[in-house]
């Protein structure tokens, strides 16, 4: 019998020394910071990788991650586990009420944002895709409830993990991760198995269509994003980042704000924006200099 497999596989352990070794790594490449409380969750997202190459241990893999030939076909498979954060459905509803009541009606007044042109909404760092099909469905429903102004929108949704961006193109979910989704809203936007015991539902095909999803590395020189955006919704990135990377990224996604515009961060975040062009509006909410 292989030594890596069956019980034995078990009990790889990821050791603090080759949890550093990953977190230098990261540092010193993508300015991504891992704190050592993140070592027993990292060590179970990359399990199932180890298994799969048939590697004996953590610094094994490692060796091979660092390798300047063999890394880069091991470094998507890398990004793919260490993307621990998501935001779920209807996370942080008062930020999506601020949205809906606040921010919507002030960009059509100002800008004509939705009317005179396609109202455009990124969620940058949307993980498996709830982010993105909240949004698009607190969108659809303002659309509705004033239906005379015909409005319309576009919704762009990135993150740097492909089985993320994979998961989320296919929009099903599990009942437990829809929970949070109001009932009136589960009724119009989700559609059940065919097969109750799997207990899955998958959102509607209007709103799969409605919203692009794009793989994106948020560490890269240039987003090549053509258009500017009313509103971006990054609450699942800055975790990740040292206090310097996180005021750049801030700079860069602000380049791709309309002026006037929003963005919507985590609620844990902490943004200096003293040296930035944006204003603090509320708890996690920014708004670019008009």
């Amino acid at each position: 019998m292989n030594s890596t497999s069956g019980t034995s596989q078990t009990n790889i352990t990821l050791t603090p020394m080759d949890f550093e070794r990953l977190s230098h790594f990261l540092q010193d490449q993508y300015h991504i910071r891992l704190p050592m409380a993140q070592r027993n969750q990292l060590s179970l997202q990359l399990h199932k990788r180890l298994h799969d190459l048939d590697m004996p241990s953590f610094s094994v893999y490692i060796d091979r991650l660092l390798d300047p030939e063999q890394g880069q076909d091991e470094l998507g498979h890398f990004v793919d586990a260490i993307t621990l954060h998501q935001v779920g459905f209807f996370y942080q509803p008062g930020e999506l009420e601020f949205l809906a009541q606040q921010v919507l009606p002030e960009l059509i007044r100002s800008h004509g944002a939705g009317i005179q042109r396609p109202f455009s909404l990124w969620s940058a760092g949307c993980g498996s895709g709830e982010e993105a099909y909240t949004l698009s469905m607190v969108l659809n429903e303002f659309a509705d409830r004033y239906p005379g102004i015909g409005f319309k929108y576009q919704i762009l949704a990135t993150d740097p993990s492909s089985r993320d961006l994979n998961k989320a193109r296919k929009a099903i979910y599990s009942h437990d991760s829809a929970a949070a989704i109001p009932v009136p809203f589960k009724k119009r936007y989700l559609l059940k198995s065919r097969d109750p015991s799997r207990r899955l539902v998958r959102v509607v095909h209007d709103l799969r269509q409605g919203v692009r999803f794009r793989q994106l590395n948020f560490m890269a020189p240039s987003f090549n994003l053509r258009e500017r955006m009313d509103v971006i919704f990054c609450r699942a990135l800055f975790a990740y980042f040292d206090r310097q990377t996180r005021q750049d990224l801030v700079q860069k996604l602000c380049c791709h704000l309309m002026p006037g515009g929003y963005l919507f961060v985590g609620q844990n975040d902490h943004i200096d924006n003293r040296s930035l062009p944006v204003t603090q509006v509320a708890p996690a909410i920014f708004r670019l200099s008009a």
